[in-house]
């Protein structure tokens, strides 16, 4: 994490990854996968989230570009263009393994971003997303999560959009991405637009959060709005919605 770190930082000269860094990652991961194949003992659950955690904070950060035009969406596909996106999905499946608000867990201190990430969003309905979103996302009063791809990340994208920028918490930036579903990882996959658009506005504010989130952020914001200026550029809604991201 810390050669990362010193990346963002202009400590080293490259964008790219250094041996080290990628040394470090490796062997960490090899390690960590070794772990959780074998049974987990008690005094074992704090280091496996804080392991996961920080992997997944590492698969963030991790870009080996030096220009968003090398960036996803804009390159072609790979199947390690949404990897950060499925190593933060997956500390879902951890998270039953290391329960980090349990009592005893060295954790349990930050239940309150814990909290703020597991939020739930409305189970039904438009309630507090903005017109704009609701026509691009094809949502109405009636709409529900299982039957919408987008309805529960436009929702707790909505909750973001309304705190002011610069001072949302790290538990209310990563609310919007616990509601990651299967499907929705799909379509930013295929690059559908309109999940495109959302994690547009999700990065546009997420970016101030941490560095480890404005390190990619720096090259997928303008590589997505790129994409969809040029493959959706007839798209009104899409475009304005582009552009009061950017405000």
């Amino acid at each position: 994490m810390a050669a990362v770190h010193g990346r963002y930082l202009g400590i080293q000269p490259t964008a790219k990854h250094s041996t080290r860094e990628v040394s470090h990652s490796s062997q960490c991961t090899a390690s960590f996968s070794k772990c959780l194949k074998e049974d987990i003992k008690e005094e074992q659950r704090d280091a496996i989230w804080a392991t996961a955690v920080m992997l997944a904070n590492i698969a963030f950060a991790s870009l080996n570009i030096s220009s968003h035009e090398d960036a996803w969406p804009l390159k072609m596909s790979d199947p390690s263009d949404l990897q950060w996106l499925r190593l933060k999905v997956s500390d879902k499946a951890l998270w039953k393994i290391a329960d980090p608000v349990r009592p005893s867990s060295a954790f349990w201190k930050m239940s309150n971003t814990f909290s703020d990430i597991l939020q739930l969003s409305p189970t039904r309905g438009i309630d507090g997303i903005s017109p704009g979103l609701t026509e691009v996302c094809r949502l109405d009063s009636s709409s529900t999560a299982e039957d919408e791809v987008y309805f529960a990340f436009a929702h707790a994208l909505s909750r973001l959009l309304g705190i002011p920028r610069g001072t949302a918490t790290l538990g209310q930036v990563f609310s919007v991405l616990n509601t990651v579903t299967k499907e929705f990882y799909l379509c930013l996959e295929t690059k559908d637009p309109v999940a495109l658009l959302l994690l547009y506005l999700w990065y546009a504010r997420a970016k101030r959060c941490r560095w480890w989130i404005d390190i990619r952020a720096r090259y997928e914001i303008p590589a997505i709005r790129e994409y969809l200026q040029r493959q959706h550029g007839d798209d009104e809604n899409i475009q304005a919605l582009i552009i009061a991201g950017d405000d």
